[in-house]
């Protein structure tokens, strides 16, 4: 019997997605994490795995919300 008290993937990642945008909120809409950042650093900053870090990342893509270029992520201005 498998049992876990964290909620299902597809259920965090709005949640992890928040965490981001307000990330990039406090710093001027600019970081300098990225896909590629070390899982370290990722789980250190936004308390949440790479994989978790990146599917949040390609939702906030696909919404349109956040860019990335030159080894930075930006907020969209809307």
């Amino acid at each position: 019997l498998n049992v876990s008290l964290l909620p299902f993937k597809h259920e965090r990642i709005a949640d992890d997605a928040e965490a981001i945008l307000t990330y990039l909120k406090q710093r001027g809409g600019v970081m300098a994490f990225h896909d590629k950042s070390s899982p370290e650093s990722i789980q250190e900053t936004f308390h949440m795995s790479k994989s978790a870090f990146k599917r949040a990342m390609g939702r906030l893509m696909k919404q349109r919300q956040i860019i990335q270029e030159d080894g930075y992520t930006k907020l969209i201005d809307k």
